[in-house]
């Protein structure tokens, strides 16, 4: 058996509403050692009143899964092999993306304990909805915080090696879900910041 592909970036991608108000995003790419290449971030972004409008439901996923993911990935000099998404609405990113991208599972052995951790999205263990052929168990990866597995694009099936790849990697040398919390924190500030300047 081959072992794994060395991948040289491997990107870790999230967006979060604000408030209800306004929408950032944050991109952080990292190398095989889970060390930060490059980071990435915008500015909170306040749709207008007419924006809201003319965009109605379809303005959250719009601005989360394509503007601002669009924006991020063009500030990057880094290409990363791979890219972790922060939920499973935001494996849309894919229709932007030529990598393949993908959400970090919690299998249901290690979902409690994440559960209490993190919170209530795909980082703890949300279960992947709908068809589950779209779970993908990656190569046992059991460490300190259990094992984990991917959901991505069932079209993208072919990449689903890099993804694996990129997981082993990662979960070397840190928890697999660190570099979003470093993400989070990041993003947090940025928001921070904003907020004083205004």
């Amino acid at each position: 058996m081959t072992p794994p592909r060395q991948l040289d970036a491997i990107g870790y991608l999230a967006t979060s509403e604000i408030n209800s108000t306004s929408y950032v995003g944050g991109l952080l790419i990292v190398n095989s050692n889970a060390r930060p290449l490059e980071f990435h971030c915008t500015v909170p972004f306040l749709p207008s009143r007419s924006q809201r409008v003319l965009y109605g439901a379809s303005l959250s996923g719009s601005l989360m899964t394509e503007d601002i993911p669009r924006a991020l990935f063009k500030k990057a000099k880094h290409r990363p092999d791979v890219v972790f998404v922060n939920s499973m609405a935001m494996l849309a990113v894919q229709a932007e993306l030529e990598q393949p991208v993908a959400c970090i599972q919690v299998t249901s052995e290690a979902m409690g304990e994440e559960k209490e951790r993190l919170g209530a999205d795909c980082l703890n263990g949300e279960e992947v909805p709908g068809n589950q052929s779209q779970f993908e168990k990656a190569s046992p990866l059991f460490g300190n915080k259990g094992s984990f597995g991917f959901a991505m694009d069932p079209k993208h099936e072919g990449k689903k090696e890099l993804v694996n790849a990129g997981l082993q990697q990662i979960s070397c040398h840190v928890d697999i879900h660190e570099p979003f919390e470093r993400l989070k924190l990041a993003l947090d500030e940025t928001g921070k910041v904003s907020n004083h300047a205004a």
